[in-house]
């Protein structure tokens, strides 16, 4: 979902006098709009760092906000189907749906392990939808989870926000947006776009010395596979296919065997999650137990969060087991 009112187009004066009011969904996506929006004004944030973005109530307040918005920019059902909910019931003046953004890199929810060396021309995005085990995706026994997530109907993978080279696609996307609907500042957001996407290029560079390494590993659920995919990681297995979608016992009891083989150096959980599943599967087996944070629950919200969140991510991936 991308939509701008035709109207709107055919103004080449400013549509208001004061900035817009720019509302967005999880605290990374507010970091990238914060970013472009520098020197204009701050977007909001509807969701709270420390939990899921997948289920949320929204207060009247936040109701209002999203109604009154110049501009909605969120990742896109499949991560927040509320939010879908919501804007299917108000009138915010324009959506910038982010997996739709053309040149997003996509990737569907998988069952079990994951070859990564399927993934290795990471610039080659169209050959993600051609593999052979996404057309078998609705035949895996554990699919009928997937419907438990919430994630709208869309197969996708909603993370796509762990993948800087779809931030720096992003950034592009969301200055082009507000200078359609903010004319008089478009200089402004261009160019802090440009800047935007130049920091990002360095940061996938310095992320990827950090993982010049990387062991195999175990995350909470599958929400990694975007950042796993871009700078080459072994994540070998999941506890849970989603965060809404508790893990069977047998699935836990396969998991248990494997890291008893070796070879795993870290099962990952997260501070949106419940730990208790990671000590219980790595009890007795020597693999340690770290976190992940894909929302930044410790970090301050702003236009630094997107950049601090993704090295954080590739240093607890780089230095677990701790020594």
């Amino acid at each position: 979902m991308r939509t701008l009112p035709f109207a709107l187009m055919l103004f080449s004066t400013p549509v208001w006098a004061d900035a817009p009011q720019v509302v967005t969904d999880i605290a990374p996506v507010h970091s990238l709009v914060a970013q472009v929006m520098q020197g204009v004004a701050s977007p909001t944030l509807l969701t709270d760092q420390a939990s899921s973005p997948h289920h949320m109530q929204l207060r009247p307040s936040q109701v209002r906000a999203i109604d009154s918005a110049d501009l909605v920019i969120w990742v896109g059902p499949s991560l927040t189907p509320w939010l879908e909910r919501t804007l299917n019931g108000v009138s915010p003046g324009a959506t910038l749906e982010l997996l739709d953004v053309k040149g997003t890199h996509q990737r569907l929810f998988m069952d079990g392990h994951e070859d990564h060396d399927e993934h290795e021309d990471h610039d080659e995005h169209d050959e993600h939808d051609e593999h052979d085990e996404h057309d078998e995706h609705d035949e895996h026994d554990e699919h009928d989870e997937h419907d438990e997530h919430d994630h709208g109907g869309d197969a996708r993978d909603p993370h796509a926000w762990l993948d800087p080279e779809n931030a720096r696609i992003w950034v592009s996307a969301i200055a082009a947006d507000l200078s359609v609907i903010d004319p008089q500042n478009a200089q402004i957001y261009q160019e802090n776009a440009a800047k935007a996407d130049a920091d990002l290029a360095t940061l996938i560079a310095q992320v990827s010395t950090t993982l010049s390494t990387p062991s195999p590993v175990v995350t909470a659920h599958q929400a990694y596979a975007h950042f796993a995919d871009r700078f080459a990681l072994q994540v070998v297995d999941h506890i849970a296919l989603g965060d809404a979608a508790a893990p069977s016992a047998a699935h836990l009891a396969d998991l248990r065997a494997e890291l008893r083989q070796g070879g795993v150096t870290c099962v990952f959980t997260e501070p949106q999650l419940d730990p208790g599943l990671a000590l219980i599967v790595t009890e007795g087996t020597g693999v340690s137990v770290s976190q992940l944070d894909p929302l930044g629950a410790t970090l301050e919200i702003g236009p630094d969060l997107y950049g601090n969140l993704i090295r954080a991510l590739s240093v607890a991936f780089a230095t677990c087991p701790p020594l």
